[in-house]
């Protein structure tokens, strides 16, 4: 049925133009579907639209009332008095005080598309010089309500097609010949942050890092000059976030002039891909590194029990004192050190299989905590602040080590500020990789990490301290994998860092396979 606001406007238009030269009450518009039924029906009673149930057509079918007659044989019906019912509907007219009516059917390039029917409350008000007024005037009514029809068709077409775009999971955006926005989806505008009118002030480059920027200026030329273009490349939300996309543009041009117009392109959030990406690339280097480090370790050990045997036998025969003790006392303790380090490579290379089993996440960070507050590089400068979600599931994993995953992360921040600080640890359900997770990030105010030693942190054997091996988050990046779970980090120097973790709440079987399944298919 066409809308209330557009049937007013045509029909009472129709109403007061035949009443400037017929004298009638009612004018009934009734528009079918391929002759079978009525689709809209409108009734003008003293030039005003009354309601749907006017003229309740219902218990009559259409092919029974005089408007289905004129629709099946294309041809006028006069009733020139509702009393004596000729048909079963002039009933309900005679009771409305119609006492005479002509239908006239409405076509449209040939076919019928309704009927007009005006009505009289006197008898035989309608004659053959009434029929031929009617039928100079039914063409362009038809015309009309067609252009009507056609223009909600698409009106509600492109509220389709908005709502379709709007409500995309991906984001999409127009941008114009001077380089700025000019339509952007909810989708996009909900990810960075920005209001339509805010976006509209502002280009592709406004939105990306400075390092970005000549990418963005080069893909646009292509865009303008071939008509596509793909970027990987960094969008910035209005509160600095970074988010990786995936840009897949499509120049639009005036057909005629060939003019360009505007760029329209589809927006793909592949933060987590590159995330996942990340991960097994780390993965790999672990799993390379470890071999190399075992065949080392293995290397070593065997010189190394040789010479600390040799030093334990020369202490014991020779009774060294003074000075010559002190240095074989010495190449004790640095051996000692050095086998305490080849026993960490060991462990890094061949990590014990995980024992899985349903815990509560809360009850193992607050053991460590527990922990973590006994521990003489604990002292009252730190305050650690806890935030869960009210209601938490429990997870699949290994307790001991997702305890040593968040002992090492706490112990760095505690390194991290000597001179105390704010550490924050926030649990919530999340999802990974389309299952349901929970996160655990863990920030601290500490001195950060420069952004050039970020991407190396994972690395085995990287360590900015003096003492130590380089080989505690290469160990916590290698338990958070058989876990089937992610671990990012995030790091501002002089600000402090946070590292986000997700653990797969139900059981994931081998959690490096997993991620590279998930890679594959995502």
């Amino acid at each position: 049925m066409l809308p209330v606001y557009i049937v007013k406007g045509i029909y009472t238009n129709v109403y007061h133009e035949l009443k400037r030269i017929i004298d009638f009450t009612w004018l009934g518009v009734a528009c079918s579907n391929d002759g079978a039924e009525v689709t809209e029906d409108s009734n003008i009673v003293y030039g005003v639209l009354s309601p749907i149930d006017w003229l309740n057509r219902t218990p009559y079918p259409f092919d029974t009332t005089a408007q289905g007659i004129a629709v099946k044989t294309g041809m006028p019906v006069f009733v020139p008095d509702t009393i004596e019912t000729t048909y079963l509907i002039d009933q309900e007219l005679s009771k409305k005080g119609i006492r005479s009516y002509v239908c006239v059917p409405l076509k449209s390039k040939g076919i019928t598309i309704g009927t007009i029917t005006l009505g009289s409350r006197k008898k035989g008000a309608f004659t053959e010089i009434h029929l031929s007024l009617l039928h100079q005037i039914t063409p362009q009514l038809a015309i009309a309500i067609e252009n009507a029809r056609l223009f909600i068709f698409i009106k509600e077409s492109e509220k389709k097609y908005r709502d379709l775009v709007e409500n995309a999971p991906e984001m999409i955006h127009e941008i114009g010949p001077e380089e700025k926005f000019i339509n952007v989806n909810k989708t996009e505008l909900n990810k960075l942050g920005y209001s339509l009118q805010e976006m509209m002030q502002m280009t592709l480059e406004d939105i990306v890092p400075n390092e970005q920027k000549e990418e963005i200026k080069r893909y646009m030329k292509r865009m303008v000059e071939t008509g596509s273009g793909e970027l990987e490349t960094v969008f910035l939300t209005k509160m600095g976030k970074e988010i990786n996309v995936e840009i897949n543009g499509t120049g639009l041009y005036n057909n005629k002039t060939k003019e360009y117009i505007c760029t329209r392109a589809f927006v793909r959030d592949i933060t987590e891909r590159k995330n996942m990406e990340e991960q097994v690339r780390r993965s790999e280097k672990l799993a390379s590194m470890g071999e190399l480090a075992a065949a080392i370790a293995h290397e070593i050990r065997n010189p190394l029990g040789a010479i600390c045997n040799s030093v334990g036998i020369l202490d014991a025969h020779l009774k060294v004192t003074g000075q010559d003790k002190d240095l074989l006392e010495m190449i004790v303790e640095q051996s000692e050190r050095l086998d305490r380090i080849i026993s960490d490579f060991l462990t890094f290379a061949h990590p014990r299989e995980p024992s899985f089993s349903l815990q509560n996440i809360r009850e193992v960070i607050k053991n460590t905590i527990f922990l973590l507050e006994q521990d003489s590089r604990y002292t009252d400068q730190v305050e650690i602040k806890e935030i869960y979600e009210s209601v938490l599931p429990k997870v699949y994993l290994d307790t001991d080590l997702i305890h040593q995953v968040f002992w090492n992360l706490l112990i760095n921040s505690l390194d991290a500020m000597l001179k105390g600080g704010q550490i924050r640890i926030m649990v919530r359900k999340a999802t990974l990789f389309l299952r349901d997770a929970v996160e655990i990030i863990i920030s601290d105010t500490g001195r950060g990490i420069p952004s050039h030693e970020l991407d190396k942190i994972f690395e085995p054997f990287y360590t900015t301290k003096s003492e130590g091996t380089g080989l505690g988050l290469s160990v916590v990046q290698r338990i958070i994998d058989d876990h089937g779970g992610t671990i990012d980090v995030k790091s501002k120097e002089g600000k402090g860092t946070t590292f986000s973790i997700k653990l797969p709440v139900g059981p994931m079987g081998n959690g490096k396979e997993k991620i590279k399944n998930n890679l594959l298919m995502g």
